[in-house]
């Protein structure tokens, strides 16, 4: 072994960026090579051990032979003979097939159901007059739709946090219009008004700009909707249309998560065979992780609010709506959208010469009350399964301290964890609000704090989609198969002391004893994370069933008070 110096230790290390030449490129590492040199070094101390048949390298788990030798080197050698990582092999499934195909790809059925302020683009005049128009707009269409999900994917993943904090807090809005309209009706005292219709919009269609103009209309989104409202009938056909168009739960988000549960299921039966390997093991975890979409997707299902542009278009089809003239916003600002949408003036009475009045102080009250604070804990207690599930699985497999997987989650759950709770200031209404007005802060430094605040929101999410995008590219091609991600993070870390580092053990050998008892940690974490996504989406879907088939009734009460 090697004297170990600074110098030495950085110019072997895989942290360096240096590619060895005695071994090729940095990511050719063979750690099976390794294995045989080191199986070979011992037979030939004690060439008893040719003998012993568990004494091997490459093992496959079978019920039938027993687990395999452990067989290890010490990290300094283990860096002199394997500096870079070991690349994923095509004829190894388990090493990139597992989590490609058993839970990214199931997961992009997912990301269409998710709203978000991206559209593709729409065919030009000409697209029917010529054939090679419409082919060349399908190429365009294919393109722009195979981008919008690869960077929906980045995106979402990158702000899941206040994805689910957004949704959630719609929804306690949403769930509190609807109580208060139903009180008011059932309330023999009181007359109802505009208000009732007005909020009950805002449950529908508050997920767009309100503030948005069409040059041709010269009205804003928010006016047209009123417009809309000014007349009984037409108020109870564009709530009505709106609610009935809501893509079913079952569609959106049960359909797909049938068949992701299902292939999570068969990943978790078909690692029966192979319990001691451990790129099986950590595919799981790289599942678990991957839960996060799916419970975004679970959540932004729950809101009653319109997801789709094409829905409002054809519901105001009379004001000739083009998608000029309207702005679907991401769930992660609709606290702030809702706010905007409370402030409208509206009608007192039907008619065109109605009086405008603001929405009546009940309703306003629901957009001011402490909702986030709820949907921000709630949202922390949603996502914190999944990523501690996913950190035990890649911390016990093996049991070597933090690992690279389990550090990227952690990261990952750290960068979340911060931006909830900088969500909660960033789409807070009174901040926004003091932050544009330096008249109603009075203060320079405190609005520059908190422009500070959502500076820092950005940049924490950017941050976390860059550990999204690099956490799965390194899964997938192999990086995390080093000499110090299978030691521990720890013996990589600078300031660990060299003596340390000469102790740490680099595991080679597959199939042992160890490998085995572990197995049965994974599975049962594996199937938690079955147990959670199930139990999540089985409470939205009958939250979200129930708000709208009570959102239905309310509009036919309203229609038929006198």
């Amino acid at each position: 072994m090697p004297h170990i110096t600074r110098s030495w230790y950085l110019s072997t290390g895989p942290s360096c960026g240096v590619v060895p030449t005695a071994h090729g490129a940095l990511w050719d590492a063979n750690f099976n090579d390794v294995c045989e040199k080191i199986h070979a070094e011992d037979i030939a101390r004690d060439p008893s051990l040719a003998n012993r048949t568990t004494f091997v390298c490459d093992q496959d788990f079978s019920q039938t032979i027993p687990p395999a030798d452990y067989i290890s080197i010490d990290l300094p050698r283990c860096l002199s003979l394997s500096p870079g990582w070991e690349k994923s092999r095509i004829e190894t499934p388990s090493q990139w097939a597992g989590p490609l195909i058993g839970f990214l790809v199931p997961s992009l059925g997912f990301i269409i159901s998710i709203p978000r302020e991206t559209t593709l683009p729409q065919p030009g005049r000409g697209i029917g007059r010529k054939w090679y128009i419409s082919l060349w707009w399908a190429f365009i269409n294919l393109l722009s739709l195979l981008f919008d999900t690869l960077w929906g994917i980045a995106f979402v993943f990158g702000w899941a946090g206040p994805y689910i904090a957004g949704a959630l807090h719609e929804t306690f809005v949403d769930r509190a219009i609807l109580k208060k309209v139903y009180r008011n009706l059932k309330d023999p005292i009181h007359r109802p008004s505009g208000s009732e219709w007005f909020a009950l919009a805002i449950s529908l269609v508050g997920s767009f700009d309100p503030e948005v103009r069409e040059s041709r209309n010269h009205n804003t989104f928010a006016e047209l909707v009123k417009q809309e409202l000014s007349q009984r009938e037409t108020a109870r056909l564009l709530l009505k249309q709106s609610c009935t168009q809501l893509v079913p739960f079952g569609v959106q988000v049960g359909v797909p998560l049938v068949f992701y549960v299902g292939a999570s299921i068969y990943s978790l039966v078909d690692a029966q065979a192979r319990l001691g390997d451990n790129d099986t093991a950590h595919s799981i975890a790289f599942g678990l992780w991957y839960n996060t979409i799916v419970l975004v997707a679970i959540t932004s299902s729950m809101v009653l609010s319109v997801g789709a542009g094409r829905v409002i278009e054809s519901v105001m089809a009379k004001h000739r709506l083009t998608e000029k003239g309207y702005k679907l916003k991401s769930i992660c600002e609709r606290r702030w959208e809702l706010w905007k949408w409370s402030k409208q003036r509206l009608p007192n009475s039907y008619g065109p010469n109605a009086a405008q009045v603001p929405l009546n102080a009940g309703y306003a009250d629901i957009f001011d009350q402490h909702y986030a604070k709820r949907s921000a804990l709630i949202a922390v207690i949603i996502l914190v399964v999944p990523w501690t599930l996913a950190f035990l699985v890649s911390y016990l497999t093996p049991e070597i301290g933090v690992s690279c997987r389990s550090a990227t989650v952690m990261a990952y759950a750290i960068s979340q964890l911060l931006l909830i709770f900088l969500w909660y200031f960033h789409s807070s209404p009174d901040v926004r609000h003091k932050r544009h007005n330096a008249q109603a802060l009075g203060h320079t430094v405190r609005r520059f704090g908190y422009w500070l605040l959502s500076a820092l929101y950005y940049v924490v999410g950017s941050i976390s989609m860059v550990v999204t995008v690099a956490g799965t590219i390194m899964q997938l091609v192999g990086v995390y198969r080093n000499c110090v991600c299978k030691a521990g993070l720890y013996y990589g870390l600078p300031t660990t002391p060299f003596a340390a580092v000469a102790t740490a053990q680099v595991k080679l050998s597959t199939d042992t004893q160890l490998d085995r008892d572990q197995a049965h940690n994974w599975m049962l974490l594996g199937g938690c994370g079955i147990i959670w996504l199930v139990f999540v989406c089985a409470v939205a879907g009958w939250h979200r069933v129930r708000m709208r088939q009570r959102c239905l009734q309310l509009i036919d009460d309203l229609a038929g008070i006198p």
